[in-house]
């Protein structure tokens, strides 16, 4: 027990870099895979989004011409319109955000 100190210090050392080397690596560790949705993907994904699927039906019913249109994209969102279109103007159904990275699709107006 001559150099227990040696020992100490070896031991805080390797505590250090044990816990610099997990805050490193935790990120990495946790990061979500993004799947990388792509434009198209983003309009068929709102057509298959069950509450617009089921409004363009009734709007086929009632033979009134649609758009699912693909309006912008920001750092996380494919923004998309879902429209009515009438001899003089559109008339806007509901705006959706679809997550880039999940697929994850968001309503602008809540049903």
């Amino acid at each position: 027990m001559k150099h227990w100190y040696i020992k100490l210090v070896l031991f805080f050392l390797f505590l250090i870099i044990l816990f610099a080397l997990i805050s490193y690596l935790k990120p990495v560790l946790n990061k979500k895979t993004c799947k990388n949705i792509t434009k198209q993907e983003a309009i068929e994904l709102t057509t298959n989004y069950p509450e617009v699927k089921e409004w363009l039906i009734k709007m086929e019913d009632l033979d009134q011409e649609t758009i699912v249109k693909y309006d912008s994209i920001n750092d996380k969102n494919h923004i998309m319109q879902v429209t009515e279109v009438h001899s003089d103007h559109y008339a806007t159904y509901n705006w959706y955000k679809i997550d880039i990275c999940t697929g994850e699709i968001t309503s602008e107006f809540s049903k």
